[in-house]
């Protein structure tokens, strides 16, 4: 370890990973073997990276001897590393699927009836999560689709053996087009975690923004910057400083650094070029509960992994209204590629005219 942080390297994933394949190598572990096994991998799963903690998840997830309280630890974590335990682990009786299935995400229920073996009350009760949460994508807003009218000059030929025409029914009233919940960060910071996740589905398959729309990247200037006002808690310097990197109003970058969830700041950061990690102790200055909770840091990282830079500068422009950011120079005034060929004009000047009249004598 002290070899490793010499070097600046972080000791702690190999350590989960020789932690792993030590205890899954052996055979008959005591109870105090398993409590110090379980505690020292909690810690571990806690602060590596999302990758290492995949790995080791599911090496762990067909261990016999997996403790319970270890197992239960990873089913409550994010989806990537809870997938494999939730389907293949004999440490989780049906009490716990059971509870798991109402506590978690819909994506743990449908690893949860992945398994082998499934008893019929519970799945019973992973038919009822999954249909819930069927039914809360069926309920989130269609995008309204718009039928053509006939001409006018159209007319309708009634059928002499048709049955009587019935009166038309009276015309509805005008639908008030609502705007979209994720226009602004108050609207985003509003939405359920599903409604955020097809958000998120929806806009990885978006074309890139044209060049004049997009962020720069952030500087080591701006950063330092960040850093230093969430440090000294300035919510009002880090607002400022959102409004200036992202271009948007100073209603929407209090409404970035009000999501609790963290999530807005991921996609500014992602927007920006920002690695997870400068990012995730923005976060924690920001909202230092988001640090407590295993899952919520999970969660971002597994976000921050999964938003493209695209993706996350289409949300941006929707915060800024669509605005573009104007070029540095008009078009007109960017010289043709035409005119680099062409000689210049020699400027008429009295210096120019005194220079003639010397070569000609007088």
């Amino acid at each position: 370890m002290l070899a490793a942080r010499r070097n600046g390297r972080d000791p702690r994933p190999a350590l989960l990973r020789l932690l792993v394949a030590r205890y899954t190598a052996g055979r008959g572990h005591s109870a105090a073997e398993r409590q110090r096994f379980a505690d020292l991998a909690m810690r571990l799963f806690d602060v590596v990276d999302l990758p290492t903690a995949k790995r080791a998840a599911t090496e762990l997830a067909t261990a016999p001897e997996l403790p319970y309280a270890l197992a239960l630890h990873l089913a409550r974590g994010p989806i990537a590393i809870a997938a494999p335990v939730l389907r293949l682990s004999s440490a989780l009786d049906e009490v716990t699927l059971m509870a798991l299935a109402d506590t978690t995400s819909p994506d743990h229920a449908a690893a949860i009836s992945a398994r082998r073996e499934v008893s019929p009350l519970l799945a019973k009760k992973l038919a009822a999560v999954l249909h819930e949460a069927r039914g809360e994508l069926r309920s989130l807003p269609q995008p309204r689709i718009e039928m053509a009218e006939p001409p006018a000059s159209a007319e309708i030929v009634p059928d002499v053996g048709a049955a009587p025409t019935l009166p038309a029914p009276p015309a509805p009233a005008p639908l008030v087009e609502a705007a979209p919940f994720h226009a602004t960060p108050a609207g985003f910071r509003a939405a359920t975690a599903m409604q955020r996740a097809i958000l998120f589905d929806q806009i990885a398959l978006l074309p890139p923004l044209p060049m004049s729309a997009r962020l720069p990247r952030a500087g080591e200037a701006t950063l330092g910057k960040l850093e230093l006002a969430a440090m000294r808690h300035q919510p009002a310097v880090l607002g400022a400083l959102l409004e200036k990197a992202l271009g948007v109003s100073a209603d929407a970058a209090a409404g970035i650094l009000g999501d609790d969830s963290g999530e807005a700041l991921v996609v500014t950061g992602r927007a920006l070029g920002i690695p997870f990690d400068t990012m995730a102790r923005l976060i924690f200055l920001i909202h230092p509960t988001l640090g407590r909770s295993v899952t919520r840091v999970f969660g971002l990282a597994d976000l921050h992994e999964r938003l493209g830079e695209m993706s996350a500068q289409h949300l941006i422009a929707a915060w800024r209204g669509g605005a573009r950011r104007a070029p540095a120079l008009r078009m007109e005034e960017l010289p043709a590629m035409r005119s680099f060929g062409q000689k210049r004009r020699r400027s008429e000047t009295p210096v120019n005219e005194a220079n003639d009249r010397n070569r000609r004598g007088g």
